[in-house]
């Protein structure tokens, strides 16, 4: 059947296995002020919130929540993940941060885009390389007490202490 203008229904719609279909720029409107909007405008899908959070909930034990985009040969991947059974978040794909990222308890990690620090720890060693500039250690504000460039010099600020445990005394070769 074909209505035209409003067609109101004081119960449940049941449509089994029938689909409900939307021309482009018609919206799927939800909550009593069309607070929760749903549209395909011909090109781009949106879905848009007027109010409130706008909340995502995995109910299933263990279960994920995937995002997946073109990868660019005609297929979809998967590019982040909610890990409901590990409690993590999984970048499947690298990411770009545009700001900071700042760290439980107010810690943070920055770079300036241009790949230009690296940060990585593995089994045995932790690494920090810099292949622009000077890498500070900086005490108190912008008191740089430990400098290394990325052409291997080293300049010290203030006092140094070279101290050792154990039973060999410590060492310092000057070049």
């Amino acid at each position: 059947a074909t209505f035209a203008g409003t067609v109101n229904i004081g119960g449940n719609c049941e449509l089994g296995a029938n689909n409900i279909n939307f021309a482009d720029n018609g919206r799927a409107r939800f909550g009593n002020s069309a607070d929760l909007q749903v549209l395909h405008n011909g090109t781009d899908s949106q879905i848009t919130n007027l109010t409130g959070a706008l909340q995502f909930t995995q109910l299933q034990n263990d279960g994920n929540i995937l995002f997946h985009n073109d990868d660019g040969s005609g297929g979809d991947t998967e590019y982040f993940r909610m890990d409901g059974g590990s409690e993590t978040n999984v970048f499947s794909k690298p990411a770009t941060f545009e700001g900071n990222i700042t760290l439980a308890g107010g810690h943070s990690f920055a770079n300036d885009g241009n790949g230009d620090l690296e940060i990585s720890s593995g089994s045995s060693d932790d690494i920090i390389i810099i292949s622009n500039g000077t890498l500070s250690i900086r005490t108190g504000g912008n008191n740089e007490r430990l400098g290394f460039n990325s052409a291997g010099a080293a300049t010290f600020q203030g006092d140094v202490t070279i101290s050792r445990t154990g039973g060999n005394d410590a060492k310092l070769n000057l070049l």
